[in-house]
C-alpha cells in the first residue's frame, strides 16, 4: 500500500497487478484519511487487509510521534516570547488563576534547563587571549604581537 499526502488528506492506494493494455501498474484508491487522524476510521478498517492496517496503523503512530517532537521543537524556540507576553499581561492587570502551577512548570523547566547544561547566564565570559600573531574572531582585527 501506498500513503500519499494529497492536499491535507492522506491518499491510500493499493497495487491492483499490471495492465499490459496500458502496459503499466493499475492502483486502486482503498481511501482516505485527514492529514491530522490518529487512528483508522472504521469505513476503511472495512475494506482494508489486515497487512495495510498494520501498516497504516504504523504511519499514524510515527507521524504522531514526529508531530510532538517538532511541537516540543519550537515550544522551546518560543518559550522566551511567551513569557515575555505573559509578564506584559501581568504588568497590564491581568491575574493568572493557576498561580501553582506556574510556579510548578518553572521550577522543573529551570531544573531541566540546568541538567540540560543551561546554567543561569552571570555576565560576558572572559575572552582567552588569542595567541601571537592569529587573529581575533570576535574583533575581526590581528592581535598585536609580543615583542
Amino acid at each position: 500500500m501506498q500513503i500519499k499526502l494529497r492536499g491535507k488528506k492522506y491518499q491510500l492506494l493499493r497495487y491492483a497487478g499490471y495492465s499490459s493494455e496500458k502496459k503499466r501498474a493499475t492502483v486502486e484508491v482503498i481511501g482516505s484519511i485527514d492529514d491530522h487522524a490518529t487512528s483508522i476510521p472504521d469505513d476503511l478498517v472495512v475494506v482494508m487487509q489486515s497487512n495495510e492496517i498494520e501498516q497504516l496503523t504504523t504511519f499514524l503512530r510515527e507521524k504522531a510521534e514526529a508531530d510532538t517532537n517538532l511541537t516540543a521543537k519550537y515550544s522551546l524556540l518560543s518559550v522566551a516570547l511567551v513569557l515575555s507576553k505573559a509578564q506584559l499581561s501581568l504588568e497590564n492587570g491581568e491575574k493568572p488563576g493557576n498561580v501553582d502551577a506556574i510556579y510548578e512548570a518553572m521550577k522543573s523547566f529551570k531544573k531541566a534547563m540546568k541538567k540540560a547544561g543551561y546554567g543561569p547566564v552571570r555576565g560576558e565570559p572572559e575572552q582567552a587571549p588569542a595567541a601571537p600573531g592569529q587573529q581575533s574572531l570576535l574583533a575581526g582585527q590581528p592581535t598585536a604581537t609580543a615583542s
